[in-house]
């Protein structure tokens, strides 16, 4: 009986110390590991949010990018960061997800690491050339049925080549898959013709739209774009298809307390609701999230369970 009520008065303390701490956090700056490059998606995504993030929260976020091996070096050093607020990752969801299923992988999605926030949700296409490739999904398909293995497509990463790949199972054929370092090139092949089909966002290709040059054939969202309203979502248009989750997330190191993590989700969330920024991430192809902790935590979840089907079924090795 004693031991129990010292192991109670412990715990008490312990969660005292831990609400006395989330009250006096943030003391100094916090540190934002972007996971890739400067200049991209993620990188225009965290210098947007984070000025009136760090206003909110008293303190300065200092932005610090950390690309290499698609996201995983950045998330190695928040991994091993202490879990007091003061390291978050900003990192490409879908990626972050399926090292899972990466035996390279340098850490554990899930268990070493905190979600904050689903920031935005990325508006992925499948685009083709006008020139060169399919009119439509109908087309694509039809293409694909009766030329099993010569329809290619490119991509930069296994959530693009993943979708792809549920596209051929759901029509029962395969396509074939064309490995590239950067959308940039990618489009660029797409519209001389070398590849009919590439799986980006949105913003990669979108002034080859608006000059018709390049035509989207649908769109990788729970529903129609409204930028977009004529161009079917890809469940629509391939019945069946199961939609991961996408876009860009925010995440601290395990073990983050949950009344740290709520104040940064409140503060990043309300960086994406400014309506000159939201506006802002909506013509770079970003739809602004910014949902709870434990929401974000489900997402993820779910995320698992739809590429833990997925990964078996394809056959496909996630790197």
């Amino acid at each position: 009986m004693k031991s129990i009520k010292i192991a109670c008065a412990l715990a008490l303390v312990a969660g005292a110390s831990v609400n006395v701490f989330a009250q006096s956090f943030p003391a100094k700056p916090i540190r934002l590991v972007v996971a890739y490059p400067p200049g991209g998606a993620t990188d225009i995504l965290a210098r947007a949010i984070t000025p009136k993030a760090g206003e909110l929260l008293g303190q300065q976020i200092i932005i610090e990018n950390q690309g290499g091996a698609g996201g995983k070096i950045g998330a190695q050093t928040v991994a091993r960061a202490a879990p007091d607020g003061y390291t978050m990752l900003l990192n490409v969801v879908g990626s972050h997800i399926l090292t899972l299923f990466d035996k390279e992988a340098l850490n554990h999605p899930i268990k070493e690491f905190t979600p904050i926030t689903h920031a935005v949700e990325s508006v992925l296409c499948i685009a083709a050339s006008v020139a060169t490739g399919p009119k439509s999904m109908a087309d694509l398909v039809d293409f694909a049925k009766k030329n099993p293995g010569k329809l290619a497509y490119g991509t930069t990463g296994s959530e693009t080549m993943l979708a792809m790949e549920q596209i051929a199972l759901l029509n029962n054929t395969k396509m074939l898959f064309i490995p590239y370092k950067g959308g940039a090139q990618a489009t660029t092949d797409m519209l001389s013709g070398s590849v009919p089909l590439v799986l980006q966002p949105v913003v990669t290709f979108l002034p080859h739209v608006k000059s018709g040059k390049a035509r989207i054939l649908a769109v990788m969202l729970p529903k129609r774009w409204e930028d977009m309203p004529d161009v079917p979502t890809i469940q629509e248009a391939v019945p069946g298809f199961e939609k991961a989750p996408g876009g860009i997330g925010i995440w601290g190191p395990g073990g983050l307390p949950t009344a740290i993590a709520n104040r940064l989700q409140v503060a990043l969330a309300a960086g994406l609701k400014q309506p000159e920024i939201a506006e802002r991430l909506k013509s770079q192809g970003m739809i602004p999230i910014g949902n709870t902790p434990a929401e974000f935590s489900k997402e993820i979840n779910d995320g698992v369970v739809i590429n833990a089907r997925l990964v078996k079924a394809s056959g496909v090795e996630i790197h």
